[in-house]
């Protein structure tokens, strides 16, 4: 900050200076933890009380924070005015250390209001910043901002351009985050130059990236749960700790009152009076011990089920990656631009439930009828697929945990239908079974116990891979809900049958 901020008021020691860090400081901690329009409220709290009182710094900096939450909320006329401010403020000051993050947020706005000029000169300006403070994640961004402007501009080779020297510095300083934000941006360059290959590779490298920060995520709040039930613990027993030198101190009390009294029954009511008291406090120590013990697994066993979730995940678009580069060797572009296509909107209903530990039956069928008709298209029209729903079962309203089956499924396709003479069938049933919910997969491929020949590109490791994810995560169905949850094998004279049982789950 140089001179000219020497004039604004010193607001360190006062309460608004002591203010600025609590406030925004707990509207950073609700945006992690998910609840938006809390640190929304708070945000517009701190940034209205900073302007009316004329505090600069806390104005910069709310400000920013403010500006980038409303174009996220899709404000385009708000987030514009206070990020017009903000931008004429950071300037007045002179204040280079903060000026890159309100500069691409207000050429976001301008690329939102179609004014892509203006959204340019922001961009350009934010890069001979981010390179003379050498600041390589902001000046990635920038790059990567120029070439999201220069798509919208229908410029798609200046958007490679600007994209790729984005994604190679990230790549160089190993920013992960910005990285993802590249690979995005030349997917969709290379998407609309048509030259699926490489738009095909940039976003294996997006989902690969994604998934590790995802993971990493759930890593750290595993970690952080397992820090906090050791921290609980500890403070359970100083409690109880106190609680005994309290006790011992009242009874010593007592003693010397006995003593004093001499008075039996007084002796007698005090006793039985302790005695209750350290009854009810062993009872009441068990009861919140079991308490506490119970609550704490079933919190580690969701976070667990987010963990398996993120593993499934991975494996699925592997596997779906995997078809879709043999489907391209195999036939014309147009007809693998098509296929693309489909597959892009499989991959986003899969992404879409993967973020809930159960989702409606309804939506899980549909995302299972894309993933069969992706592998029917393939295979050449190999086989086909019937999907029955039992009368008595409404699909919005019965809750499963999302692509549960989709193993089973895929076993039916790479390991009983692809290895028989002719056409194939798979048959997929949800039915209840006395207060369960039973899935039938049936195939009348050549059977689990028919010796074949493994094609290079069939994944049977992967295949096996997801069988134990799915087994591991009934488990902790099973766990979390109670009933009975687990599948098994039924073999038959032609093709295969395989029966997984879950509880019955219902919304709400």
């Amino acid at each position: 900050m140089t001179s000219r901020t020497a004039a604004w008021p010193s607001w360190n020691g006062s309460a608004i200076g002591r203010a600025w860090p609590c406030l925004t400081g707990i509207s950073a901690l609700k945006h992690a933890l998910g609840e938006h329009d809390e640190a929304y409220a708070l945000q517009r709290k701190a940034f209205s009380l900073y302007t009316e009182v004329g505090y600069r710094q806390g104005m910069m900096t709310a400000g920013t924070t403010l500006g980038s939450m409303l174009l996220a909320r899709g404000a385009v006329d708000s987030a514009a005015l206070v990020l017009e401010g903000t931008v004429d403020l950071v300037r007045a000051a002179d204040a280079r250390d903060v000026m890159g993050r309100p500069l691409r947020d207000l050429a976001a706005v301008r690329r939102a209001q179609q004014r892509t000029g203006e959204a340019m000169d922001l961009l350009n300006e934010a890069v001979h910043l981010a390179r003379e403070l050498g600041d390589a994640p902001g000046e990635a961004l920038s790059l990567i901002g120029l070439g999201l402007t220069e798509l919208a501009r229908g410029r798609s080779a200046e958007a490679v351009r600007y994209c790729a020297q984005g994604e190679q510095l990230a790549r160089v300083h190993r920013t992960r985050d910005e990285r993802m934000e590249a690979c995005s941006c030349l997917h969709q360059a290379y998407k609309a130059q048509g030259r699926g290959m490489e738009a095909l590779r940039y976003h294996e490298t997006w989902v690969m990236l994604r998934d590790s920060i995802a993971n990493d995520r759930t890593t750290r709040q595993l970690t952080q749960r397992d820090m906090l039930h050791t921290f609980n613990k500890q403070q359970l027993s100083d409690s109880l700790r106190h609680a005994s030198e309290l006790d011992e101190l009242e009874a010593a009390r007592t003693i010397e009152a006995l003593r004093a009294d001499r008075n039996r029954a007084r002796a007698w009511a005090v006793g039985g009076g302790g005695l209750l008291l350290l009854v009810g406090g062993g009872l009441w120590y068990r009861t919140d011990r079991r308490r506490r013990r119970e609550r704490f697994e079933k919190e580690a066993a969701h976070l667990e089920t987010q963990a398996l979730r993120s593993q499934m995940n991975p494996h699925f678009i592997f596997n779906a990656l995997n078809s879709i580069n043999a489907y391209i060797q195999r036939n014309d572009p147009d007809a693998a631009g098509s296929y693309l296509t489909r597959f892009a909107r499989v991959m986003r209903s899969v992404l879409e439930n993967s973020r809930h530990a159960t989702v409606p039956l309804h939506d899980d069928l549909e995302t299972l009828r894309g993933y069969m008709d992706l592998e029917r298209r393939r295979l050449q029209e190999k086989f086909d697929f019937t999907i029955h729903v039992h009368p008595d079962i409404d699909p919005q309203e019965v809750q499963v945990p999302p692509l549960v089956v989709q193993p089973f499924v895929e076993n039916a396709i790479w390991h009983g239908v692809t290895h028989m003479e002719g056409k194939g069938h798979i048959t997929l049933t949800v039915e209840p079974r006395g207060g369960q919910l039973l899935w039938i997969i049936e195939d009348d491929g050549v059977g689990r116990h028919a010796p074949k020949a493994t094609a290079p590109e069939q994944p049977t490791k992967k295949t096996s891979l997801g069988t134990a994810i799915t087994r591991s995560r009934l488990d902790l169905v099973q766990k979390q809900h109670g009933g009975y949850a687990g599948f098994r094998y039924v073999d038959r004279p032609t093709g295969t049958r395989v029966e997984v049982e879950m509880p019955l789950l219902r919304d709400g």
